[in-house]
């Protein structure tokens, strides 16, 4: 890409801050605050097209201006300068900002921002990263198998395999996000089988999960439910998010049936994480909880 080819553009709205990470994390070169308090990210100008529109709008945000500016700027670099540390219940993320990084600790996650959407920023990333930290009840019912389905950084997974010691098996489909997966599996000095199919005959794996982790639109949970119950075992649990509060109504009739029960649901700002039982029949909510 030569020089004249950046394209600069500004984001105003709510949650400006939570979409320019995502953007980020689907390709924009980097994402700094406006001396306005908006967000300004960086990109190819083909890079902007109208699926990332239609993203936008979807946050209840507008770009309000583009422009091309000088390539020649590290907009990656600068944007790192934001990142901050992401502090969970027993487990602490940094983000590195270089490959000088320190080995693995036994309470901290190393992840490298920018390239791959679960830095731990975004509000559906932090809601799954204490989801799952939470799971640990000790002996026999100790998770041992996570299937991780959108893995992108693959944050998720690395946190279930430093906190529970088991088998992590996950799904990413952007090539972008895989290649920064794969830099946060060895920087975590952790085991992760990568997979390039979601479900079928070469599909995830072929014994049935103790958990799935899917951050995904609400669209395709609606999609993945008989898939979901087809291969969680029964009494496994379901950790669901990348769903607006708006689209609640829709999860909770799609994930209605008897197979389910809902035993939570945390907010985060404008998101909600659900996590399911899988059950052979019967069941009743039983709590709901506001995040952050």
């Amino acid at each position: 890409m030569s020089k004249e080819q950046i394209l600069r553009f500004e984001l105003a709205g709510k949650f400006r801050e939570e979409l320019s990470l995502e953007l980020v994390g689907l390709g924009a070169l980097g994402a700094v605050e406006s001396p306005e308090g908006n967000m300004v990210l960086y990109c190819a100008p083909e890079w902007l097209t109208e699926d990332i529109f239609a993203l936008v709008a979807s946050y209840d945000c507008s770009i309000i201006s583009t422009e091309i500016e000088d390539g020649g700027i590290d907009y990656v670099s600068e944007s790192e300068l934001n990142w901050f540390p992401i502090y969970l219940r027993h487990m602490t993320i940094y983000p590195v900002l270089d490959d000088s990084s320190s080995p693995p600790r036994e309470n901290a996650i190393f992840v490298k921002p920018g390239a791959g959407f679960g830095t731990g920023h975004h509000p559906t990333t932090r809601m799954m990263l204490f989801g799952i930290e939470s799971l640990n009840r000790g002996g026999d019912a100790r998770p041992k198998t996570l299937w991780d389905i959108g893995a992108g950084s693959g944050l998720l997974g690395i946190l279930f395999s430093r906190c529970f010691g088991g088998e992590v098996v996950a799904w990413e489909p952007d090539e972008l996000a895989i290649r920064n997966f794969r830099d946060n599996i060895q920087l975590n000095g952790c085991k992760i089988n990568l997979i390039g199919d979601c479900f079928g005959d070469k599909g995830i794996a072929t014994a049935s999960p103790d958990v799935i982790a899917s951050n995904l639109y609400s669209s395709l949970h609606e999609q993945y439910e008989q898939l979901y119950r087809k291969y969680l075992r029964p009494g496994g649990l379901l950790l669901l998010s990348g769903v607006l509060e708006s689209e609640r109504g829709v999860i909770e009739k799609v994930f209605s049936s008897t197979y389910w029960r809902r035993n939570k649901v945390s907010r985060c700002e404008a998101w909600l994480m659900f996590e399911y039982e899988r059950i052979s029949g019967g069941g009743s909510d039983q709590y709901e909880s506001a995040l952050f």
